[in-house]
């Protein structure tokens, strides 16, 4: 991630969409650190700390305005 990203492109775009909230990317964040949303038996995969780090990760983002929210005016919003 740059140091400093810009809040968007001259055309608008984001460098990414909010996916703080979607189970696929943080199943595959965990994957990319030798973890799993969910083990054989169908039990967390993952403990408090890869929690955490996903959501600390999310919140730098939200507040460097590297990505766009996911939210729309009068949208609920989404959960794992």
């Amino acid at each position: 991630m740059p140091s400093s990203p810009r809040r968007r492109t001259e055309k608008g775009f984001w460098g990414s969409e909010d996916a703080g909230g979607s189970e696929t990317s943080l199943e595959v964040w965990l994957r990319q650190r030798g973890k799993a949303l969910y083990d054989k038996d169908g039990k967390l995969g993952f403990g408090a700390g890869e929690a955490g780090e996903w959501l600390a990760f999310w919140d730098d983002m939200r507040k460097r305005k590297a990505c766009r929210s996911g939210r729309r005016p009068g949208a609920r919003p989404r959960q794992l």
